[in-house]
């Protein structure tokens, strides 16, 4: 004989499969309305240097190396959030921030005012004050110093 009556089992299921549903919808609403942040930014620790480049401040690139810069550059694109899928964004990029890693492997993120660029594949931004706002901030903190 089963410790579990059949009743209660099938309560059980019913209240599981309740929160399940309710957890997903409140998960895509939430994605929905914030979007999904960037993944697979390295550590600061993992970083040996990083070279951006802003076009809008020239076409060379500026190579940092040292450690509160790397822990910045390693931060500042959590500030982006993109949409789930992507797009098919004509535009290019107008910053281009490549990790340099410690085991010699590279990591790029791209942006412009409206889209994220991840892998060769175009996300747009959540809002588009953030694509502004995060240009403004890389070229105050990296270019104006």
């Amino acid at each position: 004989m089963s410790i579990i009556k059949p009743k209660t089992l099938q309560n059980l299921k019913q209240y599981l499969l309740t929160a399940l549903i309710s957890v997903a919808i409140v998960t895509g609403m939430f994605l929905y309305s914030n979007g999904l942040p960037i993944f697979g930014i390295p550590d600061a620790k993992e970083i040996a240097s990083v070279e951006i480049i802003d076009l809008r401040q020239g076409t060379e690139p500026k190579k940092f190396t040292e450690p509160e810069q790397l822990e910045m550059a390693s931060k500042m694109p959590y500030f982006l959030s993109h949409r789930l899928l992507p797009t098919k964004d004509e535009s290019s990029p107008l910053i281009t921030i490549t990790y340099q890693l410690k085991d010699g492997k590279t990591w790029m993120v791209q942006t412009n005012e409206t889209a994220v660029f991840l892998k060769g594949k175009a996300y747009p931004i959540r809002k588009k004050e953030y694509g502004d706002t995060f240009a403004k901030i890389i070229e105050g903190y990296f270019f104006c110093y």
